[in-house]
């Protein structure tokens, strides 16, 4: 019985899923590496108007030509400026009157990205892609070659902690831990860091300065109790 009442103090001091129960103890641990992104996809939005689909269509594609060529005198042929998403629709107006709506014209969406390795070029490729007449860019979404061993290192360190803190609560009921009875883990994808800018950015030079990505894993595990140690 006295066993019990150190286990339940135990739990209600330490943030951790730690039980012992029909000669077991359960324990969870997490551990988080950060490691710096070294490639970007950009994503551009073109979005044009008119009162009809094809005038909307003809300039939208004007524009898009005006980006490619902006964009070449970083380096970028047009087929590494890929289409994301077209679509040509029908725009209403809603009236709160009425309760209807109202045709008004057309808009033509057309997104795009590119992926770069580089960087230091990413201020750059916005603001040109905004001068050239792009609509903003809806997102610069950031990766990291290395995620995969970052969450290898943080799945050690992850099991690490679960182990150390399960030889903690056995050695607080005076016994230790014996063989591994299961190990699971969870979490620990591949991170994504966004920003968002508009066509009001190119006011001013735009520079862009990423944070470090985060990988988290976490582990449960469950081992035999040994009681009285060694």
């Amino acid at each position: 019985m006295r066993r019990i009442v150190t286990l339940v103090i135990i739990l209600a001091l330490v943030p951790l899923s730690v039980l012992a129960q029909g000669g077991e103890i359960s324990a969870t641990g997490s551990a988080t590496v950060s490691v710096p992104p070294d490639n970007a996809d950009i994503h551009i939005m073109i979005v044009t108007r008119d009162s009809k689909p094809d005038e909307a269509a003809t300039e939208n594609a004007n524009i898009r030509k005006r980006v490619v060529k902006h964009l070449a005198a970083e380096g970028f042929g047009e087929k590494e400026i890929i289409t994301v998403n077209y679509r040509v629709d029908t725009e209403y107006e809603y009236d709160r009157t009425s309760g209807s709506r109202k045709k008004i014209g057309y808009v033509a969406i057309h997104q795009v990205k590119l992926n770069t390795d580089d960087l230091t070029l990413i201020g750059s490729i916005i603001d040109k892609a905004l001068e050239a007449g792009a609509t903003e860019i809806s997102s610069v979404n950031y990766f990291s070659s290395k995620i995969d061993d970052a969450r290898r290192k943080a799945l050690a360190g992850a099991v690490k902690k679960a182990l150390s803190d399960a030889e903690v609560m056995a050695s607080t009921l005076g016994g230790t831990v014996g063989d591994l009875v299961e190990l699971s883990t969870g979490g620990g994808g591949r991170p994504i860091m966004q920003r968002n800018f508009s066509e009001r950015a190119v006011a001013a030079k735009t520079e862009v300065v990423p944070d470090d990505l985060s990988v988290t894993v976490a582990v449960s595990g469950r081992w035999t109790f040994i009681a009285g140690g060694n």
